[in-house]
């Protein structure tokens, strides 16, 4: 094993790091088997804030730190393994990705390769953001994190110490500001996880607990410690250790399994907190404590620990890869097998590159791993910018999905969907990703006669173009649709930017003023969180005469054009239930049961128009393979709504207001 001489070797930190990455594996492989799995990141970060501080720390204690030498130990601890993963993922993704995926990785690529992978991250946040699960190097958003502290945190110790300020001070101070800034709202709660300075107190928080290990603090606390025990508790003193290693094993394991991703988006900051506190708690206890010595220090721990770096870089391309290839959810024999191969390649990395790299002291070797780095993020960015289309198989396929791709709005444009949407009736323009506070008048405005009011999400703006095909000029469509919105009759507290609530109180204050004659509701899942009875009986009173509901539209996993191409190209099936989102399949089923006879409400299934005993419809034309039923996961396209208007809507709305 391969040590900084400046900081003894402890191997229940290298167990701690074992817990950290494998709850994150778990996580990523099995959401709900550990469903807070994900806060393993924040394990890591105390740890790296502990060493990395602690290097610097015991330097400039003994007069022997160097700038030089810290980033030399950085660049050979962290380029070799991250230059190899860059590089197998990015040859890996030239032979199986789509040019627009292709792209993707590249700027993934060369934002690991620069260390801002959380910056790039960040910038894609938005309405058409591809799923996580498909950015093969999402993950490195924590790594970039970290390499940003490592710019700046040995600098700031320099300074204070050099300028002789007051240490504990400055570092509490450091830790305060980033944390409530992270807490303070100044930032949504996407920005504030990829931000470096609203997380950068996490690896303070280690960088503490350094300073009160390896300074005089630590001897004032050990003589506050011996007085406070000989006065009153000396047992629990004498068992301090061990007391804390267990508290804080417990701050640790209780968010595993007890946090959500949806908690978090709700309330950054605190979340991590148990989690900081019992990493810091367990390290604080020394290696000496019972639950330290015997389980964090245990071989197996050890061994886990020791690859934990690189087994956390080679876990992630080997899930996302699959799950582009497949083009559908993992069977759990497969993803087990998937981590047992990522263990493998880290044992690898780890034994025959990181070992051996670290060993050597040759000056050229940073220099070398500096030009590596930079030769493959040059490459990513040259395919991020520059791609060369690879062939004619890659050349029809790659046309073929771009023709739908919504993430460069390629549909978007074709066909118009800002007129066919009317996105000037949501509240959230997704072109430029800003949230309005009004809509056009031309949204809600009645006309002489009969009106219906299109009140939901996206998916209910989807319908408009096959309505007002379908309908005649005097039925006047009113429409109240925000992207994202489900509607709703109570006011939501996790609106974070008031869209959506907005958006259902002028829908409401329409049916009020306008008393239209038929209400439409259309959203894209989570239709059985919502008394679809009693929403309708509510719209009769403030003056809606009927209502109809439409159930969700088959949605696939991942969009259906890529669904088609990586799996079935060119022979694509007319009807298909592979892919299929078994989710809201299950959603179909509950609405099904539950609203079918309604008195209140009418319910319109188009599981039931696209659907039968062989699967779903994914194009509506058999010769031709660009009508499909969808433009993505599943926004039906112009020609599926008004197939979906004249087919599934008309009759009903014929039957409840004749309109010929």
């Amino acid at each position: 094993m391969h040590h900084n001489p400046l900081v003894k070797y402890r191997p229940d930190i290298d167990g701690l790091r074992a817990l950290a990455v494998l709850s994150v594996v778990v996580f990523h492989a099995f959401p709900d088997v550990l469903p807070g799995g994900f806060v393993g990141v924040d394990i890591f970060f105390v740890i790296s804030g502990y060493l990395i501080s602690s290097i610097v720390f015991e330097g400039l204690e003994k007069n022997q730190f160097s700038f030089l030498d810290f980033y030399k130990r950085r660049i050979k601890r962290i380029f070799p393994a991250l230059l190899l993963v860059l590089s197998a993922s990015f040859a890996f993704g030239w032979f199986y990705l789509f040019s627009a995926e292709f792209r993707q990785l590249g700027l993934h690529t060369f934002a690991g390769a620069g260390f801002f992978s959380n910056i790039e991250l960040m910038r894609e946040i938005g309405y058409f953001d591809t799923e996580a699960e498909l950015k093969p190097l999402l993950h490195l958003w924590s790594l970039g994190i970290e390499e940003q502290f490592y710019f700046v945190w040995p600098l700031f110790l320099w300074f204070i110490l050099s300028k002789n300020l007051k240490t504990l001070t400055w570092l509490i101070g450091a830790i305060l500001l980033s944390f409530f800034v992270g807490i303070s709202g100044v930032f949504t709660s996407e920005y504030t996880f990829f931000l470096p300075f609203t997380r950068f107190w996490e690896l303070m928080g280690g960088g503490l607990m350094a300073y009160l290990h390896q300074t005089k603090h630590k001897v004032a606390l050990n003589q506050l410690n011996t007085k406070f025990i000989s006065n009153s508790l000396s047992s629990l003193g004498r068992n301090a250790h061990h007391i804390s290693a267990a508290a804080g094993m417990v701050l640790i394991i209780s968010p595993l399994f007890l946090l959500t991703s949806q908690l978090v988006k709700l309330n950054t900051g605190w979340w991590a907190l148990p989690t900081i506190m019992g990493a810091l708690l367990i390290i604080a206890a020394g290696s000496k404590a019972w639950l330290n010595q015997h389980i964090l220090a245990s071989r197996i721990a050890i061994f886990f620990g020791l690859i934990s770096y690189p087994l956390y870089l080679w876990h992630w391309p080997l899930l996302s890869f699959a799950r582009i290839v497949e083009a559908e959810s993992l069977s759990v024999p497969f993803r087990v097998s998937l981590i047992l191969a990522a263990i493998m390649l880290a044992y690898l990395t780890y034994w025959f590159i990181e070992r051996p790299v670290r060993r050597k002291s040759a000056i050229v070797l940073p220099l070398a791993l500096i030009l590596g780095m930079a030769v493959i993020g040059i490459m990513g960015l040259f395919a991020a910018k520059f791609l060369l289309i690879r062939g004619d198989s890659f050349n029809e396929r790659d046309q073929f999905v771009a023709r739908f791709d919504n993430r460069n709005y390629q549909y978007i444009r074709t066909n118009n969907l800002t007129e066919t949407y009317r996105f000037q009736c949501d509240f959230y323009d997704f072109l430029t990703d800003k949230h309005l506070t009004q809509i056009s008048q031309d949204c809600i405005t009645p006309i002489a006669g009969r009106n219906i009011l299109l009140w939901g999400d996206s998916h209910a703006q989807a319908l408009f173009s096959g309505l007002r095909k379908v309908l005649p000029a005097s039925i006047g469509i009113m429409q109240v649709a925000t992207s994202g919105c489900t509607p709703s009759l109570l006011k939501k507290s996790d609106d974070e930017f008031g869209s959506c609530n907005r958006s259902n109180h002028l829908a409401l204050e329409v049916v009020e003023k306008t008393k239209p004659k038929l209400v439409v509701i259309a959203q894209r899942f989570h239709h059985e969180n919502t008394d679809w009875n009693k929403l309708a009986r509510d719209l009769r009173k403030l003056g809606a005469e009927n209502v109809i509901l439409v159930g969700p539209n088959p949605q696939w996993e991942p969009a259906l054009n890529i669904l088609l191409a990586q799996k079935y190209w060119p022979h694509f099936p007319q009807r298909l239930s592979a892919g299929l989102n078994k989710e809201v399949l299950k959603t179909e089923h509950l609405l099904k049961s539950a609203y079918s006879n309604s008195v209140d409400l009418n319910y319109v299934s188009l599981f039931d128009l696209f659907c039968n005993s062989y699967g779903c419809q994914t194009r509506l034309d058999a010769r031709n393979i660009d009508d499909l039923v969808t433009w993505d996961y599943g926004h039906l396209t112009v020609h599926a709504s008004e197939y979906v208007g004249k087919q599934a809507l008309l009759p009903v709305i014929n039957h409840l207001m004749p309109v010929y």
